[in-house]
């Protein structure tokens, strides 16, 4: 019976496939914080963007409004005293704090063409609504034009605040695409960390199988040799090819099967010879049958032969 060459020590075999299992398991651990990692972030990231966006968007409006409703009522008031307060609370604080509101808008939408038109817009009605606080709010105005300068207001104002509002739904479809593609990346992430997952998992498979075809086997074959030998069949040999620790185990149990193998057929002969003695009645034919016995058992010596002395044939005439 051959055996399959093997040379590879079983405690190598054993380290091999921990080096496959632990890169396997690594690789799914790692691909999994990663996915969670990156989801993280981004909805972090999302988050704060959208927080800024929002709160820089919402303070414009607030001074827009605020500017609005100051803009009304110096054109409602009779009293020069109050509208030159009001005048002087226009130019030092409202109109600037829309400047300065409407200055990060205008950076956050700087990467986006629709809400780049909006910042105009909104830039385009202040610039009109300081024409009409120059041209017409200096002085009262009269009964008969407040309601057309208060249309002339309210919807400069109004288009302004729409295209605020603009910029705000824009920065939120921004979002839910910021999002979608964050769950792009998470889902990604995900079926990344099943594929190492299953990749591992057949990797592991393959090299446990391998493991145990390269070892049950050939312990299999040597467990039932070994039972053949202690039944006292000699006749089979493993040899076994390799060099790791069941190939020298292979060769022990032959060079076991091959010592028992010799010794029994020792005993045989000698069994033999010695009812072939026992056969003999002249003491001639005794000697020379057990210089046959003996030319054939020792290899490489050559045996004289002599007349037989006396313990020769006291001997044989005690095996007759």
């Amino acid at each position: 019976m051959r055996v399959p060459r093997y040379s590879m020590r079983i405690a190598f075999r054993f380290a091999l496939v921990l080096a496959v299992l632990l890169p396997a398991l690594c690789a799914v651990t790692l691909s999994g914080l990663h996915g969670l990692h990156t989801g993280r972030a981004g909805a972090n990231t999302l988050y704060k963007e959208h927080l800024q966006g929002t709160l820089k968007v919402a303070s414009l409006q607030a001074a827009l409004q605020n500017t609005e409703r100051a803009s009304l009522e110096l054109l409602l008031e009779d009293d020069q005293h109050r509208r030159d307060e009001l005048t002087t609370l226009l130019n030092t604080e409202l109109i600037p704090a829309v400047q300065d509101a409407l200055e990060p808008v205008a950076t956050l939408s700087a990467q986006d063409g629709r809400e780049v038109a909006a910042v105009q817009t909104i830039n385009a009605n202040l610039a009109r609504f300081e024409g009409v606080l120059a041209d017409q709010l200096p002085r009262a105005v009269a009964s008969n034009k407040q309601a057309a300068t208060e249309d002339e207001i309210s919807a400069t104002f109004g288009n302004a605040v729409r295209a605020a509002s603009a910029i705000t739904n824009q920065e939120v479809a921004d979002a839910n695409a910021a999002y979608r593609s964050i769950s792009r990346d998470y889902d990604f992430s995900i079926e990344l960390m099943l594929l190492a997952g299953i990749v591992g998992l057949l990797c592991s498979i393959a090299t446990v199988i391998w493991l145990i075809r390269s070892v049950l086997p050939r312990t299999l074959s040597y467990s039932a040799f070994a039972t053949e030998i202690a039944q006292g069949d000699y006749s089979r040999r493993l040899k076994p090819q390799g060099r790791d620790e069941l190939a020298q185990l292979g060769r022990v149990l032959d060079d076991l099967a091959e010592g028992r193998a010799t010794e029994n057929a020792y005993d045989r002969e000698k069994l033999e010879l010695i009812e072939a003695l026992q056969a003999i009645e002249q003491e001639h034919d005794a000697h020379q049958l057990l210089r046959r016995h003996l030319e054939l058992t020792i290899s490489d010596t050559q045996v004289t032969a002599g007349r037989p002395n006396s313990a020769d044939t006291t001997a044989c005439r005690h095996l007759q």
